[in-house]
């Protein structure tokens, strides 16, 4: 297609692409593998991609091996953002930390108002009203992995069995460790929290034993 359609990338352009995978790496933190569509990007480039911004520390291409540029059309794996972007996101480099800084905390705003709002629609008085009224049990979930790929495909999973009598709703699913966020939303919601390679930190478990949240642990 990239020959029949004549399409054309300018390397020498601020890189941008878009983000196939993302998850937390023992012993790099949050890595992304991202495919460069346009530019070329390069160690100590600031890039920005969903909520995460951070400084290029390392690329690896597809043997493992740390380069220092990828060009047009290379998928390379990205660490030093601060945050996991999802799958599909786009990437940009920005021309300063403090610009990078200032768009990332804006989204995070913003996904924390849409949360604070999931949170008010799944609030337990009208959870409970809504099953005394149609006799349906909801399992309310809040998933979190160590890979984009993992969570999409257990909240999948778990929704396609739901039946008449007994359904499950995901009311949130993220790349990541379980926080106290994690906690707060699943003591609204009356949800059990579900953790697939990931563990609670200090704070989060003190929480959840503190407001009898149940956290389950799988690999």
């Amino acid at each position: 297609q990239a020959e029949l359609l004549e399409l054309k990338a300018d390397p020498e352009a601020d890189a941008r692409g878009a983000v196939i995978e993302a998850r937390v790496d023992p012993g790099l933190g949050p890595v992304a593998t991202v495919l460069v569509q346009d530019g070329t990007l390069k160690v100590g480039d600031v890039i920005l991609s969903g909520p995460g911004y951070g400084r290029i520390r390392s690329l690896l291409n597809d043997r493992g091996q740390h380069i220092q540029e990828a060009g047009p059309s290379t998928p390379v794996i990205v660490s030093g953002l601060d945050a996991l972007p999802g799958a599909g996101d786009k990437f940009f480099v920005v021309e300063d930390m403090d610009r990078a800084r200032s768009i990332a905390e804006e989204r995070a705003l913003l996904s924390r108002q849409q949360q604070l709002s999931g949170k008010t629609q799944v609030s337990l008085v009208n959870l409970k009203e809504k099953i005394r009224e149609g006799g349906i049990k909801t399992i309310n979930l809040i998933l979190k992995g160590d890979v984009q790929g993992s969570v999409e495909t257990l909240a999948k999973t778990v929704t396609d069995q739901n039946t008449d009598e007994v359904r499950v709703k995901v009311i949130h699913a993220a790349v990541g460790g379980i926080n106290e966020s994690d906690v707060e939303l699943a003591d609204a919601s009356d949800a059990v929290i579900i953790g697939f390679h990931v563990v609670p930190d200090e704070a989060a478990r003190n929480m959840a034993e503190q407001r009898h949240v149940e956290v389950r642990l799988y690999s």
